[in-house]
């Protein structure tokens, strides 16, 4: 392993390039699935968040694509190590934490 996660990685892009990629992606889900609803975005909730980011060793957090018991698209959210270990539940109650339960967008978008 060359890279260590420092909690620095990511960086800002501009709303115009929010805007053209946000295009990009339901013009090719809309493509892919004539006819379906296009799920653009997931809302969580800071406290959430928070608590991921809270965890013992955690330098950020890791997002996962799935596919859930309904046949939807959805997001799941763990903290992650230095080391790109993820932090997951164990048998502790109020140990880590693993995100779902999202609000998507649509119905829940911005105005």
């Amino acid at each position: 392993m060359a890279y260590t996660f420092t909690g620095q990685e990511g960086g800002p892009i501009s709303p115009e390039t929010l805007k053209s990629w946000m295009n990009n992606y339901s013009a090719r889900q809309t493509e892919t699935f004539p006819g379906q609803t296009i799920i653009k975005g997931h809302f969580f909730g800071k406290d959430k968040i928070l608590q991921l980011l809270n965890e013992k060793d955690a330098v950020g957090i890791r997002v996962y694509y799935g596919i859930n018991d309904s046949g939807e698209n959805t997001v799941m959210l763990v903290a992650a190590r230095s080391d790109w270990s993820d932090i997951l539940p164990d048998s502790e109650p109020g140990g880590p934490i693993i995100l779902d339960d999202s609000f998507n967008c649509p119905p829940y978008c911005p105005k």
